[in-house]
């Protein structure tokens, strides 16, 4: 966020706001916010402050929205995530105050030198994912993940910035018009058809960076935010190595599987795929040698890694000369136990007849949840809504649920969602059609298994939603 003069934002310079926080440029512009460099004038540090723009500031519930996720973006420390200082409000218009990052975006060091380097954009990748995977932990999700958002500072250190705020003012980039909004280009498949959101869908958005940094752009473009909510949805990205050869086709793989449609395909943690993203960063502390495939990848797209054992030291001559002696009666005593071992066995064989079959232990029963209940509620002008509730199962090997639905009564169930979780026992099904029938089946899962019972229910959908 390196500051330079744009256009005149709402304040000038040396207004002050909430008297403490005295403005000093206008450095950035949005669609929702706008961001000025500042001094505090009680610690005398200069700050960055990001503004909502009129229009959401007017929305009294995004405003409420706004300060409970700034509240709760502002408990991560993390080295990779740009520190919040403080939350205040000018009259009606609320602001944040950020640390100021001498620096400038990806966005721009993408549009200056893409494609860029393979390590560097591994090590841009890794710092990022270390980033989400902190904010995961905490139970937020960033949900607009994009170059814009991620800043490189003077020194080389990856800064995210913006972790909630798209969700505080329920801000989407399809709702803008028929202009492409930037945004649009990075939006996972679950975002652009309105369902339940959780970490995977940074994963999806981090694999377009990623494909932005190794090809030089994202990997859908369109005329308009609808044609590239589509093309999310419904194409398949170009494999990497047809538009840069040189991609390593570890990193290839890594990025592809990043970008799987359904979200139980790609990597479920961000910490996973930082971890993969480490080891394709030369002098990482990863062994010499081939790369290992990213986790699920195919094993085709790379060797697997020969760690070099330690050498054992090289035995002294007494040493040996003590060891052959002793290596004839210990050859002795081995033939004396292999005799009575055979021995023995012949002789409990003809007295006890054949041994018994073994008997083959299956794996424990995987139970599925029970008292799924599903409530019908409009979602939105011609939208209706399904609210499912049920009881976690009681196999303790249970880690999460598959949800099916069938959208007539007749028609075969689908495999909507997967989430993780024993605990997790509800989900909403957004923007579905209203005055209609939905089924619903749910099946608890442990890796690849999946109960062999599922909870059913039904659900009608309001006539009409206005």
């Amino acid at each position: 966020m390196a500051p330079h003069r744009l256009q005149t934002g709402r304040y000038g310079i040396d207004a002050v706001l909430a008297d403490r926080y005295e403005i000093r440029s206008l450095i950035g512009q949005g669609g929702m916010a706008e961001v000025y460099e500042a001094v505090d004038r009680v610690l005398g540090r200069r700050v960055a402050i990001k503004v909502l723009r009129d229009v959401l500031a007017a929305d009294r519930r995004a405003v409420a929205r706004f300060r409970r996720e700034a509240r709760a973006v502002a408990a991560l420390s993390h080295p990779n995530i740009v520190s919040i200082h403080d939350i205040g409000a000018d009259g009606p218009t609320p602001f944040m105050v950020m640390e100021l990052i001498p620096g400038e975006s990806l966005s721009n060091v993408i549009w200056r030198e893409a494609p860029l380097p393979v390590d560097r954009a591994a090590r841009i990748g890794h710092a990022v994912a270390l980033a989400l995977a902190f904010a995961h932990d905490a139970g937020i999700v960033h949900r607009d993940v994009k170059p814009a958002n991620i800043v490189i500072t003077t020194s080389g250190l990856v800064k995210v910035l913006d972790f909630g705020i798209a969700r505080a003012i329920a801000w989407t980039p399809l709702t803008e018009g028929g202009s492409v909004q930037g945004t649009a280009e990075y939006v996972s498949p679950e975002q652009v058809s309105g369902l339940w959101l959780d970490g995977r869908s940074d994963i999806y958005s981090l694999g377009v960076v990623l494909h932005e940094m190794l090809a030089g752009a994202p990997p859908f473009r369109g005329d308009t935010a609808v044609a590239v909510a589509y093309r999310h949805l419904e194409e398949q990205p170009p494999p990497l190595r047809t538009l840069r050869p040189p991609v390593p086709p570890a990193f290839e793989a890594l990025v592809m599987r990043c970008l799987a449609k359904e979200r139980w395909s790609r990597y479920q943690s961000a910490a996973q795929l930082a971890t993969d993203l480490r080891g394709l960063v030369p002098g990482s502390g990863e062994p010499d040698g081939p790369r290992r495939a990213p986790h699920g990848a195919d094993p085709a797209a790379a060797l697997l890694d020969t760690p070099r054992l330690p050498v054992e030291p090289h035995p002294s001559r007494v040493a040996r000369a003590a060891s052959r002696r002793g290596r004839g009666w210990r050859v002795v005593v081995a033939a004396t136990v292999l005799v009575a071992a055979v021995a023995g066995g012949a002789f409990l064989l003809f007295r006890l007849g054949s041994p018994a079959r073994a008997t083959r232990v299956g794996p424990p029963p995987l139970h599925p949840p029970s008292a799924l209940q599903a409530g019908a509620g409009c979602d939105g002008f011609i939208k209706a809504r399904v609210e499912l509730r049920w009881l976690p199962s009681s196999s303790p090997l249970t880690d999460g649920y598959v949800v099916y639905r069938a959208d007539s009564r007749t028609s075969p169930f689908k495999k909507i969602e997967l989430l993780p979780g024993r605990l997790n026992a509800s989900f909403v099904d957004r923007s579905l059609n209203t005055s209609a029938t939905y089924r619903y089946l749910v099946r608890s899962t442990a890796g690849a298994r999946q109960s062999a019972g599922a909870a059913t229910a039904l659900a009608e959908t309001p006539f009409l939603c206005i």
